[in-house]
């Protein structure tokens, strides 16, 4: 059965269940809710696992909407590679199911995150987490209830924690089962992007170079550019792995080197994409209780969003400036910024860039704290956000005022156009007036601290004494 197939038949087994009332019977195995190629990879390689060796039936689901899986290319493109459909109607999305209240069941597998999210647990009798494969920080979650648990920190990529797990059961288990070329081309992709290529100096963890090794020559990545005697063999693949250093040296395969630009390339293609677009397609939301010594013993939990965007905030910014008119002259940015922090209820919005300049990584932070939120608990929030923020020596942020950030930016692209420069400039003053929320702007010294290192500090930021 090709993975293509047991996606398909597996959706629509378990689709027919909830339908008739027995959606409990399932274990539902989800990814975190940024739908990233590595939550989509490690998702469906644990069902298949389940599925295939543990005979357990499992279904691998999508947090996110089927609308927004075209908004990230890298992962059209590595379904395309895993054989599945155009369509990728093989995977199941959280609105291919029906609306209930409870979730239909309440057996769970997480990966590439290890806390379940309130809504599969609220007024669902009975729920338990029993597997979490994942590389982020532990919270310490479900030790009486999940087999396996693995969390490995640190690890580039979770889909190399889910590959380890599989090599103990397909390889050291009663049952030899052959993982789907398919399959491990997927997650091979996923361990790829996540480690930029397995290069060295980069993400790439030992876990991470290991995965790999299993998964190359059971993959149907190599081919005649592979580097190896002969390419087309596992035989080959498993010559040139056999010493120990081997594995470290997995970048230097031209198809393997090839495959990583090419995935690359797509994930950082967001030319197509809208504002709205951008900040939904690699986001996270987060519901924190905050300490009582800051904040009113009374104050809901704090909702705070983080959208990872691959773009240059001065780019953004020039890109989305509309023409001034009488009726509009908000750049587009400001709008979307707005829309989106209330239709998910946001008190924070924290916007975390990623792109390179002058052959080097870079990283800004753009934090808004929603000043239309309870105003008593929003006062100590901002204080408290920004001392905490400017205080990390691991994110090691330098302030940056909006403007002044966008004039420099202009005198060096736009030197003999003086008018042009004038314009674009109050259009962004204008803007930057006309927001309601309280803005902070830092560059981001430390390129290397991504989201895995935000998320925590702010958490303990809001929860703190």
């Amino acid at each position: 059965m090709t993975l293509s197939d047991f996606l398909l038949k597996s959706k629509t087994d378990y689709l027919n269940d909830v339908k008739n009332g027995s959606g409990r019977e399932w274990t539902v195995v989800m990814g975190n809710e940024a739908g990233d190629l590595d939550s989509v990879a490690s998702s469906i390689a644990l069902s298949w696992v389940l599925s295939a060796v543990k005979k357990i039936p499992s279904i691998a689901l999508l947090q996110i909407s089927r609308n927004d899986l075209g908004l990230r290319p890298e992962n059209v493109h590595a379904l395309k590679l895993a054989s599945l459909s155009t369509d990728q109607n093989e995977i199941l999305c959280i609105d291919d199911l029906p609306s209930l209240t409870p979730f239909p069941s309440n057996r769970f597998a997480l990966v590439d995150h290890n806390r379940l999210l309130s809504q599969f647990a609220e007024n669902n009798s009975d729920v338990k987490v029993v597997a979490v494969l994942d590389h982020h920080e532990d919270e310490g979650l479900y030790k009486d209830t999940a087999n396996p648990r693995m969390i490995v920190v640190p690890t580039g990529s979770a889909s190399s924690v889910v590959t380890q797990y599989i090599r103990k059961e397909v390889l050291d288990g009663v049952e030899r089962v052959s993982i789907p070329r398919e399959l491990s081309d997927l997650l091979l992709t996923a361990i790829l992007i996540d480690t930029n290529g397995l290069v060295p100096g980069g993400k790439g963890e030992l876990l991470d170079h290991e995965a790999a090794a299993f998964l190359v020559p059971r993959s149907s990545i190599l081919g005649s550019n592979s580097g190896l005697s002969n390419p087309g063999s596992t035989s080959g693949a498993i010559s040139f792995l056999s010493t120990s250093s081997s594995e470290t040296e997995l970048h230097k395969l031209p198809s393997l080197r090839s495959l990583a630009e090419e995935l690359s390339e797509k994930k950082n293609d967001i030319s197509d994409l809208t504002s709205l677009d951008l900040l939904r397609r690699d986001y996270k939301q987060y519901a924190w209780t905050p300490s009582s010594s800051w904040a009113s013993s009374s104050t809901q939990p704090i909702q705070v969003g983080l959208s990872t965007v691959p773009l240059d905030l001065r780019d953004w910014f020039l890109r989305d400036l509309t023409s001034t008119t009488s009726s509009d002259s908000e750049p587009v940015f400001w709008n979307s910024i707005d829309s989106f922090i209330n239709q998910r209820g946001l008190d924070v919005l924290g916007i975390l860039t990623t792109f390179r300049k002058h052959g080097k990584h870079r990283r800004q932070a753009l934090f808004v704290i929603n000043s239309t939120s309870e105003q008593e608990k929003i006062s100590g929030l901002e204080k408290r956000i920004q001392e905490g923020l400017e205080g990390s020596e691991q994110l090691a942020l330098k302030r940056k005022e909006i403007s002044d950030m966008i004039s420099k930016y202009l005198s060096k692209h736009l030197k003999k156009e003086k008018g042009k420069r004038e314009e674009i400039t109050k259009q962004i003053k204008d803007g930057e007036e006309s927001v309601k929320h309280k803005i902070h702007l830092y560059k981001q010294g430390n390129a290397k601290a991504t989201r895995k290192v935000v998320a925590p500090l702010l958490k303990q930021i809001v929860e703190g004494p």
